[in-house]
Formats: structure tokens, C-alpha cells, sequence
């Protein structure tokens, strides 16, 4: 981000910037940009890809506002033609001929323009009802995820073991769920150990032992089962 567009960020009180190009042929007509300003967010895929939904129907309806206009101009300059006409009405059989073709011509662009216009409409409105559904699925995918993690989170809080589960993929191993058994043993709560890792709860050594036994897993995809030395409040245990 320039400092000039922080800067005026700044001055709004702007905590969250969501913007969305608003293209037409590839050619930026402008940008749609949502500000929230009452803390930092951090934006759903749902909420971006609205954003991105509404600037295509934005670029659509500029479209077709230059279309309309286009042949409003047309029609208005062949009102002046028609009206130019029925003033020499003295002129000859071969202005008659010439203004009609000019007409039929016109009417010709306005029906062609006309059905473009319908097709659009069309497309529109299948595109909003594959939207819909598409969002209707992914709310009821969403919702049977949230189902599935609250009963594994049941499951994995009725046991005496110690469980939890890192990702190894895009992070350093960072912690993405614990059960209550591991928040006694450890005093540390589901909320306070999400995004972190071995080393911000564990001496580096104890952390290096645990991160090489990770890794171990997670590139061979194998079970390893051994026994871990875990430095707590009175002790190693």
C-alpha cells in the first residue's frame, strides 16, 4: 500500500480495505472498496467473492449504460434526420429512398442491440441463480464442517490422553486444535494456543525434539510411536 492511500486510510479511521477491480475487456472502469472501520477484519472468501460478483455486475451495467446511451444518440439523430426530412418535403423521390434505408438501418441496430441487451438479461439472471445455489451449498457444506469439528472436539475431550493437531503445510506446526486434557496438563486454553507453535510454548530444545518427530510424520506419512519428555510447571514428565 502507498503511503499516501495509508495515509488517507489513516485519516477515516479505515481498519479494513476490501477493493475489487471493475473491469470491462480488460479495460479498469474503476474499483469497488469496502472499508470497515470499527476494528481489523480480516475478509471471508464469501464477502470477497460478493464483492468481485457485484464489480462484474457493475462492469455489466456500465455496459449497458454505454449501449443504452449509444442508441438513444442514434435515435435522436435519426429524429433529427426525420425531422429535417418532413421540412423539404420538395425534395426529391431520391431523398425518400435514401431516408428509409437510413431508418431501416437504424431500426435494424436498435432490434440487434435490443436482443444483445435480452441475452445479457438472460445471462444475468442464470448467473444470480447458480450464485445462489452455490452459496446456499456452500452454507450447508459450511455448516455440516461445523457439525463435524464439534463432534470431534466431544470425542477428543473425552479421554485422559493429551491430543492435538498441527499443521505442517503452510505454517511452522502451528497448533489447530487441543483437547481439555492438554489445556489442564499445560494451562493453556484452546483460544490462547491457536497460531502457535512448539516454540512459543516449550524450551528450544524441548521444541527442536518436538518439531524433528513432527516433521518425521508428516514427510513420511507414517505412524512413529515413542515416548516425549515434556518440561511442565513441577517438572519433566
Amino acid at each position: 500500500v502507498e503511503d499516501c492511500y495509508r495515509r488517507m486510510l489513516e485519516q477515516f479511521a479505515v481498519k479494513a480495505n476490501l477493493v475489487a477491480h471493475i473491469l470491462k475487456n480488460n479495460e479498469l472502469l474503476g474499483l469497488l472498496i469496502a472499508h470497515h472501520c470499527s476494528e481489523p477484519r480480516n475478509w471471508q472468501q464469501e464477502e470477497i467473492e460478493f464483492a468481485q460478483t457485484v464489480a462484474v455486475h457493475l462492469a455489466v451495467a456500465i455496459g449497458q449504460a454505454e449501449s443504452l446511451a449509444q442508441t438513444r444518440q442514434q435515435l435522436k439523430e435519426l429524429a433529427c434526420i426525420n425531422a429535417a426530412l418532413k421540412a423539404e418535403t420538395n425534395y426529391c423521390q431520391q431523398a425518400e429512398v435514401q431516408l428509409t434505408q437510413v431508418k431501416a438501418e437504424l431500426e435494424s441496430k436498435v432490434e440487434e442491440r435490443t436482443a444483445k441487451l435480452q441475452e445479457v438479461i438472460v445471462h444475468l439472471q442464470r448467473e444470480i441463480r447458480d450464485r445462489t445455489i452455490a452459496e446456499q451449498q456452500l452454507r450447508e457444506s459450511q455448516q455440516q464442517w461445523q457439525n463435524s469439528q464439534q463432534l470431534l472436539q466431544s470425542i477428543i475431550d473425552n479421554t485422559n490422553a493429551c491430543i492435538f493437531v498441527k499443521e505442517f503445510l503452510h505454517t511452522n506446526g502451528n497448533y489447530l486444535l487441543i483437547n481439555k486434557q492438554f489445556e489442564t496438563v499445560f494451562n493453556i486454553s484452546r483460544e490462547e494456543i491457536l497460531s502457535k507453535n512448539d516454540y512459543d510454548l516449550f524450551p528450544k530444545a524441548a521444541a527442536d525434539t518436538f518439531q524433528q518427530v513432527d516433521w518425521e510424520v508428516f514427510k513420511s506419512g507414517k505412524l512413529i510411536e515413542l515416548e516425549e519428555i515434556v518440561p511442565q510447571t513441577d517438572g519433566m514428565h
